[in-house]
């Protein structure tokens, strides 16, 4: 019998990437879920509840009041503490904490479904902009020279790289030299569908997404604020500082914070809506 782990990076926020690993659970239901740490009352812990997570070593240390930002450079040793030797199949679902560079044996085959290689090492604007200050920057310019390596290192341990759009594979034939598939992340098409065909459009545009930075929330706010239009926007926060001080001062009367929502209700707001706005970078 094949032998199979899943990997991600963490979880807490639930999102797309979450997502993704939710599908891949469902084609392996009984491959436990390696993970650098759960938060357990989070949304994307509390997705999870029913499967088995293995958390790594370091779980308490990084979770405790968000250190596993700042801590980053734990993140080989993170990895590098999980056995894979005796496993077939290894699925890794990597983004931010750069999930590879785990043992593996000889006929163990590492697949990464990579959202995008870490977006604050190649100089993208990142979901909470926490090099505004310049200890931290100096911080990131030490730390972040040495996760590049570890970065592109453990790249070339993956057997097969696949990636959710051709811009992400543009990042990974330039970042870490190598070939991708392109597989597009799930959509539940047939109940959009179902949920959808009585509804007819309403006067409201819409964005769903974590609000957090790198996703474009702020453009969109600006441009129905300009134009005088509704803008609907679901999704909840993370980076609380970024949300404060950037789209709560952006707020206006033509813009509402839905919140999170059952994906249920999320299908409707995608049958009432003129248009469906995509902005994230």
């Amino acid at each position: 019998m094949i032998k199979v782990a899943l990997v991600h990076d963490y979880l807490k926020e639930y999102g797309g990437a979450e997502r993704v690993l939710a599908a891949l659970s469902e084609i392996w239901p009984k491959a436990p879920i390696y993970t650098a740490f759960c938060d357990r009352n989070s949304t994307s812990g509390k997705a999870f509840a029913q499967k088995k997570i293995i958390e790594s070593w370091l779980a308490p240390l990084i979770k405790y009041k968000n250190l596993y930002s700042p801590l980053r450079f734990l993140a080989p040793a993170i990895w590098r503490s999980f056995d894979f030797t005796d496993c077939d199949i290894v699925v890794a679902s990597s983004s931010w904490y750069i999930s590879r560079g785990f043992k593996v044996g000889p006929k163990t085959k590492v697949f990464c479904y990579c959202h995008t290689p870490p977006r604050y090492l190649y100089g993208y604007s990142t979901s909470i902009e926490w090099q505004r200050y310049w200890p931290v920057r100096v911080y990131a310019l030490l730390v972040n020279h040495f996760l590049r390596l570890y970065d592109f290192r453990s790249a070339q341990t993956v057997a097969q790289f696949i990636v959710n759009s051709r811009n992400t594979q543009g990042r990974v034939k330039k970042f870490y030299r190598c070939d991708s598939t392109i597989i597009y992340p799930p959509v539940e098409v047939d109940k959009i569908k179902k949920a959808t065909a009585s509804l007819k459009p309403e006067n409201f545009y819409l964005v769903v997404s974590r609000v957090v930075g790198a996703k474009g929330i702020e453009l969109a706010i600006e441009a129905a604020k300009k134009l005088k239009i509704p803008l609907k926007i679901i999704g909840e926060t993370a980076g609380l500082y970024w949300f404060a001080q950037g789209v709560g001062r952006l707020q206006n009367k033509y813009v509402e914070f839905v919140g999170r929502v059952s994906d249920k209700e999320l299908y409707r707001y995608y049958g009432r809506c003129k248009a469906f706005l995509a902005l994230a970078t």
